[in-house]
C-alpha cells in the first residue's frame, strides 16, 4: 500500500533502501538535526531494521518521489490508537531533494494520512530548538508549541532543547 499526493509517496522500507538510510544517518548535515546520531554499521542498519519491522508502536516508511527517487525517511512513533495520538519525524535525507518544497508536500500529505485514513486526532513531534527550519515547516503547517524539554540533548558539547509541537485533528 502506498500514500502519494502525485508528486511525492510513501511506501514500505525495503531491504534495498538500508544502505541509502545509513548514508544519511552517518551523514553529518542530515545527524546535526536529528536529537541523536553515532556512526552506523550496515549490521546495526539491518538489526534496526529487524526491531522497526515487527514494533507495532512505530513505523517507518520511506518518501519518494513517483518517478521512484528515494529521498526521504517518514518516522512514526508512539503509535498510541487507543488515545489516536502519534508523533511524527520527518527526514529529507537525499541533499539535492532539501528547500525544493518536498519537506512541506510530505508533511502535509502525512497528516491528511494520519487524520482522514488512521483516524488519528492528535499528531506530534519534538524537533531540536536549533532546527529552524524544521520548527518554521511544522509551524507553517499549523502545529503549536505545546513545551519545551530544557537542555535534554547532548550535541556537539552543547546542552540543546527539544520543541513538542502538536497539531489537532478539527
Amino acid at each position: 500500500m502506498e500514500f502519494s499526493d502525485g508528486v511525492i509517496q510513501f511506501r514500505a522500507i525495503e531491504p534495498g533502501d538500508l544502505e541509502t538510510l545509513r548514508k544519511w544517518i552517518n551523514d553529518p548535515e542530515t545527524a546535526r538535526f536529528l536529537d541523536i546520531s553515532w556512526p552506523v554499521s550496515s549490521m546495526e542498519q539491518q538489526e534496526w531494521f529487524k526491531r522497526v519491522s515487527g514494533d507495532r508502536h512505530r513505523k517507518k516508511l520511506a518518501i519518494e518521489l513517483v518517478s521512484g527517487d528515494l529521498i526521504g525517511l517518514l518516522s512514526l512513533m508512539h503509535i498510541d490508537r487507543d488515545n489516536r495520538s502519534v508523533e511524527l519525524g520527518l527526514t529529507i535525507g537525499a541533499m539535492e531533494y532539501r528547500g525544493k518544497g518536498l519537506g512541506t508536500r510530505a508533511l502535509r500529505l502525512a497528516m491528511q494520512v494520519l487524520f482522514e485514513r488512521f483516524n488519528f486526532h492528535r499528531v506530534w513531534a519534538k524537533i531540536l530548538e536549533t532546527n529552524e527550519p524544521c520548527l518554521r515547516l511544522f509551524k507553517q503547517a499549523g502545529f503549536q508549541q505545546e513545551g519545551l524539554l530544557r537542555e535534554s540533548v547532548y550535541w556537539n558539547g552543547t546542552m540543546i532543547g527539544t520543541i513538542v509541537v502538536a497539531h489537532l485533528r478539527r
